[in-house]
């Protein structure tokens, strides 16, 4: 089962990054889903942004599952990525899938600094450098999802500095 292996990388101290979920619900729970409501796991939601016309805001991705099962948000709205049609085309994504990876990138500029750093060990250095809380607009997710998912914006600005534990 994916839980197995999960289990099993976790405990060869291999950091697993993982999404919320891609779910068109105001109601979508991450931790109804599986990878995502694995104890240990960094599962990622997808934010985009807001254009106001004096500022430029943080906001839930409308495709992305909320709940207390996510760690962190990461841009995951209109993401360049590679599209299966052609090897020279690219394509337009949205979703939770397309922020994971930034994280999973913020993982490996994190182990290349500190090579020994265990699973929990990384996903506490990329919480604790996370933005301040409250940055993000929830209005996306219901009453419910809003008081219960971590409102924590991945920050890349000291990734590099980070001193090894």
């Amino acid at each position: 089962s994916v839980e197995k292996a999960i289990g099993k990388l976790m405990s060869h101290h291999i950091t697993v990054v993982t999404i919320s979920g891609n779910v068109k619900e105001k109601t979508a729970d991450a931790c109804k889903y599986s990878p995502s409501n694995i104890p240990g796991v960094i599962t990622v939601a997808a934010s985009s942004i807001n254009m106001l016309p004096d500022r430029v805001q943080d906001i839930v991705s409308p495709v992305t599952a909320g709940g207390a099962c996510v760690d962190l948000f990461a841009p995951g709205t209109n993401i360049t990525s590679v599209s299966p049609y052609c090897k020279k085309c690219f394509a337009i994504k949205t979703g939770s899938s397309m922020a994971a990876p930034y994280v999973a990138g913020s993982v490996a500029l994190l182990l290349e600094r500190c090579p020994e750093l265990k699973p929990w060990e990384a996903k506490h250095i990329l919480l604790s450098e996370a933005t301040v809380k409250n940055i993000i607009n929830f209005n996306a997710f219901s009453k419910n999802l809003q008081s219960i998912t971590p409102n924590l914006l991945l920050n890349l600005n000291d990734i590099c500095n980070i001193n090894c534990i």
